[in-house]
């Protein structure tokens, strides 16, 4: 992206997923790529167009309890798409893609998202472990797609935030051999390549890999 009309999309997007949260400050958690960007900006010192770090997202996912399913239901209009198990719904333009506790094909259980989400610029969005997992499984539906691609890139992006800090015991009885594989693969991928500036900082991220791996396998059951 990096045109004015997708900087406006963006703007009118991040808008609404404001207005979103403010609605559901304790309940509703972001993930996919509006979470990926969330915890990569605090990360960086600009952000400016351009920076391959920081890149926008299309629509908006949020994972909701009953409750507030409940209570977002009197709001918008909601459409249900039960092959992927979630719910749509489009605000001023901004497409919402909905998943609800017990009610959805996501791995990582609604209660766990909850009790270690955090909030970052008013949004509250799924911790760096939970939002690796989660993006392991949208990479491995879209590899070998323009959406995989991108899938890989977050996967660069969280794994280099992690290395800030992380709680290797959140991805126990979720991770698996499966996972590894896919973070190995994209340890060695062009879009890795294409990311680092120089070949010193693609070996560092590979360095980075490497010790996300290591937490994760041991988590392994």
């Amino acid at each position: 992206m990096g045109t004015t009309e997708d900087e406006a999309l963006w703007a009118n997007l991040w808008k609404q997923v404001h207005i979103v949260s403010d609605w559901f400050p304790d309940g509703a958690v972001f993930i996919g790529g509006i979470a990926v960007y969330l915890h990569t900006m605090t990360g960086r010192s600009s952000r400016r167009t351009g920076d391959p770090w920081l890149e926008f997202s299309h629509d908006a996912d949020m994972y909701v309890g009953f409750r507030d399913m409940t209570d977002l239901r009197d709001l918008e209009d909601l459409t249900p798409n039960r092959r992927l198990s979630k719910s749509q719904f489009i605000k001023n333009g901004a497409e919402f893609d909905v998943y609800v506790e017990r009610q959805h094909a996501l791995r990582v259980r609604y209660e766990d998202v909850l009790k270690y989400s955090t909030v970052i610029d008013r949004v509250r969005v799924a911790s760096l472990e939970h939002l690796l997992l989660l993006k392991i499984d949208a990479y491995m539906d879209r590899k070998g797609s323009a959406k995989g691609d991108k899938d890989q890139r977050d996967l660069v992006r969280i794994v280099h935030a992690l290395q800030r800090s992380m709680h290797g015991r959140r991805f126990s009885g979720y991770a698996t051999f499966d996972d590894i594989t896919a973070l190995d693969v994209t340890s060695k991928s062009a879009e890795l390549r294409a990311m680092a500036k120089t070949p010193r900082e693609a070996a560092n991220l590979r360095k980075e890999f490497a010790e996300v791996i290591s937490a994760m396998a041991s988590q392994v059951v």
